[in-house]
């Protein structure tokens, strides 16, 4: 489900088109997502190697109602196979 092109990741989202970049190492890390057609970018940078997914998530649904209800009960479509 999820395409990598230029240093990107492009993924569906539930449901929208998504671009995300990361890295880091063990004293630290960041993190971008980017969702086009919803003018979104969250943007997280630490100094630890935490990971980024579920704190981004959160922020996404806050910004994008939308995208919060669909979660509750979205399947990614690899699930499906």
């Amino acid at each position: 489900g999820a395409m990598y092109r230029n240093g990107w990741w492009i993924e569906d989202y539930v449901g929208k088109e998504s671009l995300v970049a990361q890295g880091g190492t063990s004293s630290g890390s960041a993190f971008i997502r980017l969702i086009p057609a919803e003018g979104l970018a969250v943007v997280g940078v630490a100094n630890t190697g935490a990971l980024f997914d579920s704190i981004a998530d959160t922020i996404v649904d806050e910004f994008v109602p939308e995208i919060r209800e669909r979660r509750k009960s979205w399947t990614p479509a690899c699930a499906k196979c």
